[in-house]
């Protein structure tokens, strides 16, 4: 194990094993206490006489950030709490919102994979109804994904991004809950110049 590893297990347990008689050491309480960390997905522990002591360590890789009643955790792609440090400098992650989203954060970025340019707009995703996602892209846009064939809806969406560039209208939000069609709620201001349009045609 590194050291820095090593340093940083006996930090946050509290424990200070250096120069203790190796028959003291319990391999089995050792590896308990490191796997309560959250950033250790497994630990082994092997005692090798006369003097070592070999810790074999997997550390759990940040997927995204959970947002749970107001505070931020980092959580794995399997969706297990890592904990709050260093959320900062992962502020590259999707943050995911809501009760059950951790468990479903796997499938998530499956989708969001298949379209990685579109998958670099978004910031947030939101897990409704423990059925399916809400998207919040880096221009605003809401982006309701349906509960059923979600990959089908991102490259439906994807698509009409190429051909038309519907991201870069006054658009607010996206329903692509509907097989057959994608449902667009235009901005405020964009009503307005459609109304403006329409008006000016009909003189």
């Amino acid at each position: 194990v590194q050291s820095g590893t090593f340093a940083r297990w006996q930090t946050e347990t509290g424990t200070a094993v250096v120069g203790a008689p190796i028959l003291t050491l319990d391999p089995g309480a050792i590896r308990a206490r490191l796997e309560d960390l959250g950033w250790i997905a497994s630990a082994k522990v092997e005692r090798r006489l006369p003097g070592t002591l070999v810790l074999r360590i997997e550390e759990r890789q940040a997927a995204a950030i959970w947002q749970r009643e107001g505070d931020h955790v980092l959580i794995d792609r399997t969706g297990a709490v890592i904990g709050p440090e260093d959320v900062t400098r992962h502020k590259h992650l999707k943050l995911v919102v809501g009760p059950g989203a951790p468990e479903n954060t796997a499938d998530l970025l499956e989708v969001l994979e298949r379209e990685p340019a579109m998958m670099a707009r978004v910031v947030a995703a939101i897990w409704l109804g423990e059925r399916r996602w809400n998207l919040r892209l880096d221009n605003g846009v809401d982006v309701r994904l349906p509960e059923q064939d979600p990959v089908g809806a991102w490259r439906r969406l994807a698509r009409l991004e190429r051909d038309h560039e519907i991201l870069e209208r006054a658009v607010d939000a996206i329903d692509l809950r509907q097989d057959d069609r994608a449902i667009v709620r235009m901005t405020r201001d964009g009503m307005l110049q459609i109304k403006a349009r329409r008006e000016g045609e009909e003189t």
